[in-house]
């Protein structure tokens, strides 16, 4: 249990503790955070280094300069971090989806192109979602599949652990 903990202040410290971490990349993020962390860039990371990581995201929270961290200041913190992981995440996955499905090599993808792309049609998902093919979908008939796809992802991760 220590060891968790442990690993969850690093990651804070390093600046990597972000829901954006959980879904995509967390590979890339630790090696971002590493080598941020890594000042004197000799290839290791020390408690000193971790430390002044700390140190320096806390002054960067700390706007007034009052030496805490108010809620306001704590909200804009986390709202830029997640700007620059949602901003990275998107130039990723945009990269990944025109490799992925441009299949004329235009550099753009058109509506079938992007369909493959993405991996599931817009069509596709609609038939999931209408479970009583009526051709309509309810707000029931969305949160049902939306609770189907949670406890999918669910035992995805049970049997990861």
């Amino acid at each position: 249990m220590r060891a968790v903990q442990n690993l969850g202040v690093l990651a804070l410290a390093l600046g990597l503790a972000n829901p954006a971490l959980a879904e995509t990349g967390m590979g890339s993020r630790l090696l971002q955070g590493f080598e941020a962390a890594d000042r004197d860039n000799d290839g290791r990371v020390t408690r000193a280094e971790v430390a002044a990581q700390a140190e320096a995201r806390f002054a960067a929270a700390d706007s007034d300069g009052d030496g805490r961290v108010a809620e306001h200041e704590l909200a804009a913190a986390i709202e830029e971090r997640l700007r620059a992981s949602v901003e990275d995440r998107a130039a990723a996955l945009a990269a990944r989806m025109l490799r992925r499905g441009d299949d004329n090599d235009d550099g753009a993808l058109d509506p079938a192109e992007l369909s493959a792309a993405r991996g599931f049609s817009s069509a596709r998902w609609f038939d999931l979602a209408d479970a009583d093919d009526d051709g309509a979908v309810t707000r029931a008939e969305l949160s049902e599949l939306q609770e189907d796809l949670a406890e999918r992802r669910d035992r995805r991760w049970r049997r990861r652990d």
